[in-house]
């Protein structure tokens, strides 16, 4: 009788794992389609990375108000996607990544009132900390799938410059 009660916990737990799994993949999966959709702002953010790295460009304070307004929108962005997912790994990479230290780069690139050349410098401290930032997130939602071991591939990669 143990034995038999035993054996029906056991299958009740398998089947109860099996669903969460489902459903813990189709959150991954719509997850990472989301953020497909950052592409577009993910080359944005290589190409003020690009321009205000380089001291041979020409950059003005009109540029520097337009990068800083970029982070803020990837930022926003970003914190819209809503969290009311079962999957705890990726609600707690996306708060951590794609949240409180994503939302580091307005500080980095907030210094403002200097000289250009000056600030320029903190922009692109603030446009590389959410490459970082999101390339990192990219990395763990890779592991995820694997651990999921979702059969479709994996698509995220943060665009070469």
């Amino acid at each position: 009788m143990a034995l038999t009660k035993f054996a029906a916990y056991a299958l009740a737990l398998a089947f109860l794992g099996c669903g969460a799994s489902e459903v813990e993949q189709k959150e991954l999966k719509d997850y990472v389609a989301k953020l497909q959709g950052f592409e577009d702002m993910n080359r944005q953010i290589n190409s003020y990375t690009t321009l205000l790295n380089d001291p041979a460009n020409e950059v003005s304070a009109t540029d520097l108000v337009a990068a800083r307004k970029l982070i803020d929108d990837y930022i926003a962005a970003m914190q819209a996607i809503p969290l009311d997912m079962e999957y705890t790994d990726l609600r707690r990479i996306h708060n951590l990544y794609g949240g409180s230290k994503l939302v580091e780069a307005q500080n980095l690139a907030a210094d403002t009132g200097r000289e250009v050349d000056r600030e320029r410098g903190n922009v692109v401290i603030g446009t590389k900390h959410v490459t970082k930032m999101v390339s990192e997130l990219y990395r763990n939602l890779d592991v995820l799938w694997l651990r999921q071991d979702i059969q479709d591939p994996y698509t995220l990669k943060w665009p070469e410059n």
